[in-house]
């Protein structure tokens, strides 16, 4: 299970989970389950569960915060929807600490740049909040952790779910079932951002980066969206989506710095005879 949502705020959702564990459990009861956290997976739902002896059991959850950057422009055009991410040039990851009002005045101006009319009050809203480490317009809870939106607040994030393990004797299997970003040239070539706009792949690679050293230092596992879709594997300026991903097009098209640095992989190519 993943991304559960709009459930009854009046009835618990481990009293829900915890029915449909023991209903999938009385068929199935040697296999792994993998079950998830309300509200679309979000952790601060995953920290209210209380979980279950069953040491087969994996709690799951999705994360692509801060979204203006891992998400935001993944929503262009995406259902039709046509919002001010789709105009966003050049937002910083990490965000320079110790920023002035003044500079972040100036930054949220440039970020917001290309943005028609109707879109840049709320742009310019919601880039502010994300330089000062507030809230940024998409993130449930986003600044409950001290600090802006930094390698450290990653970290915090993922060593409260660390806590809320050890909370129940440090034995809960957790696991991060999407987390990624879309990088700038998918955005323009297959949902019409504007040129100019979207993320450089080099913010990319550091949230990426970001994420999968702050799960791994709380023993959670983790899978990256996505291979080869809207977002990818691949190094933007080189791959085909959905392409046939055979071996030769792997070497050819894979990102190293993604899939080594960032992921912490090393690829092993196959060789015919």
């Amino acid at each position: 299970m993943t991304e559960p949502y709009d459930n009854s705020p009046q009835v618990s959702w481990t009293w829900m989970s915890d029915r449909m564990y023991l209903a999938v459990r009385n068929e199935l009861p040697d296999h792994t389950i993998i079950t998830s956290s309300d509200s679309s997976g979000n952790i601060e739902y995953l920290k209210k569960m209380s979980p279950v002896t069953d040491q087969n059991v994996i709690y799951s959850f999705t994360t692509y915060e801060p979204y203006i950057i891992g998400f935001g422009t993944a929503r262009s055009g995406m259902g039709g929807y046509r919002g001010f991410e789709s105009f966003l040039k050049d937002v910083p990851y990490p965000v320079p600490e110790g920023l002035s009002e003044a500079e972040i005045d100036r930054m949220a101006k440039e970020i917001c740049s290309l943005m028609p009319e109707d879109l840049l009050a709320e742009g310019l809203r919601c880039v502010t909040a994300y330089l000062k480490g507030e809230y940024d317009c998409h993130v449930l809870y986003s600044n409950q952790y001290d600090g802006g939106y930094t390698a450290d607040w990653q970290r915090k994030r993922m060593d409260s779910l660390g806590d809320w393990s050890r909370k129940y004797g440090g034995n809960i299997h957790m696991m991060c079932v999407e987390f990624g970003c879309m990088d700038s040239v998918t955005a323009k070539k297959y949902f019409g951002a504007a040129e100019g706009s979207g993320i450089r792949n080099e913010v990319r690679i550091r949230l990426i980066t970001d994420l999968r050293t702050a799960f791994e230092a709380n023993d959670i596992g983790w899978s990256y969206w996505l291979f080869n879709g809207v977002f990818t594997v691949f190094d933007p300026e080189k791959r085909e989506m959905n392409a046939v991903t055979d071996d030769a097009y792997i070497e050819k098209a894979y990102d190293k710095a993604l899939i080594e640095d960032a992921l912490g992989l090393k690829p092993v190519f196959p060789r015919s005879e």
